[in-house]
């Protein structure tokens, strides 16, 4: 299917919002959490934390890197020990590597779209915001997939929210209040859509209109071109 063949959402959706806040991870770049698991399991003396890690048992310190509480450095560190990885055993470029092997790509029909999205929005007086719970390594990597010229999320969103620049994280309340009121938003004509059910309830709690996106059957141009 041509990528222009998928229509943008309806005249009533631009009439009802004021703004458009998609999620990064899983909405906009494909992941694959397996791959850097099993990038570090060759270094691991306890496979059992892989398999935590796999039944979504993060260490707090993972949640504490994405609100930019700790350092890349810092992490690192954290991560190697929880992993029981010698310092000397990889060093901090194929650490970055591994820890970034679950950023598929973004396929370029999505980027297409969001230039369209956006500037449909524009002729509207309205915007496209990102709000994502990422770090500062995957912020990184993922600008590093973005084609060339266009390396900068400035060519498809107004403004990008990252968690570790807010100092918190969806599902909090305060990162969506936040991006609420520096935009001069109100929630109720404000769209949002999220991979995670737990951050859409969070959102629609503040009374922001949301939609979860199933990754697993429905692409985002096909989400938005349902409204």
């Amino acid at each position: 299917m041509n990528k222009n063949s998928i229509p943008l959402p309806s005249e009533t959706f631009f009439n009802s919002i004021d703004a458009v806040v998609l999620d990064l991870g899983g909405v906009i770049v494909n992941l694959d959490i397996q791959l850097t698991l099993n990038s570090f399991l060759p270094y691991v003396k306890n496979p059992k934390v892989i398999q935590e890690f796999q039944l979504g048992h993060w260490p707090i310190f993972i949640y504490q890197y994405e609100r930019g509480e700790i350092t890349t450095t810092i992490f690192r560190q954290q991560m190697r020990e929880t992993l029981g990885i010698p310092s000397n055993a990889i060093i901090d470029q194929d650490f970055d590597k591994y820890w970034s092997a679950l950023i598929l790509g973004i396929p370029s029909s999505r980027l297409e779209y969001l230039i369209r999205l956006r500037t449909k929005l524009h002729n509207n007086n309205k915007r496209l915001l990102l709000l994502s719970n990422t770090n500062e390594l995957h912020e990184s990597a993922t600008l590093s997939i973005l084609p060339k010229p266009r390396q900068k999320w400035s060519y498809y969103f107004d403004h990008t929210y990252f968690s570790y620049q807010m100092g918190c994280r969806k599902p909090e309340g305060t990162i969506f209040q936040r991006l609420l009121d520096s935009e001069h938003l109100n929630p109720a004509r404000t769209f949002f859509v999220d991979d995670l059910s737990k951050n859409v309830d969070a959102a629609r709690s503040l009374g922001i209109q949301a939609e979860t996106l199933n990754v697993a059957t429905e692409d985002l141009l096909h989400l938005l071109a349902r409204h």
